[in-house]
């Protein structure tokens, strides 16, 4: 699992809240759905500034102040910032925000899932083997 992991998480997490935030709309009420969109929204924007701030900090060249101090900038007070006020204007319930937000975390999982299915499953795994580290 590498960055391109995260990029896929990302990519199916927004398909899957416009599909959610689609028919969810239609068939259900249209500002839970907003609320379900806005927090999937937020959640991968929140996971690409993590993704980037790492690959820039953990970065085997020089790395670049500039840039980690402009991710950082944009992060935290303006990113939480707008969560901060999405929330506080009230346009929907704010439970539909964190289960939008909490999505992404069921990508993860299933995708985590798909990954080690394909692989060839629980079978590679010892799990009554000691494992010393250190």
């Amino acid at each position: 699992m590498g960055l391109d992991f995260i990029n896929r998480v990302i990519k199916t997490t927004l398909l899957l809240g416009a599909l959610v935030f689609i028919f969810g709309s239609y068939y259900f009420d249209w500002t839970y759905s907003l609320g379900i969109f806005t927090g999937v929204l937020w959640g991968c924007a929140n996971l690409w500034f993590i993704r980037e701030f790492i690959v820039n900090y953990l970065t085997t060249g020089d790395r670049n102040a500039g840039k980690l101090a402009l991710l950082a900038l944009i992060k935290f007070p303006i990113l939480y910032g707008a969560g901060f006020l999405v929330l506080w204007l009230g346009w929907f319930p704010v439970v539909s925000f964190v289960a939008g937000f909490s999505l992404i975390f069921v990508v993860v999982v299933f995708k985590a899932l798909g990954l080690l299915v394909m692989e060839g499953g629980f079978k590679n795994f010892n799990l009554n083997e000691k494992r010393v580290e250190g």
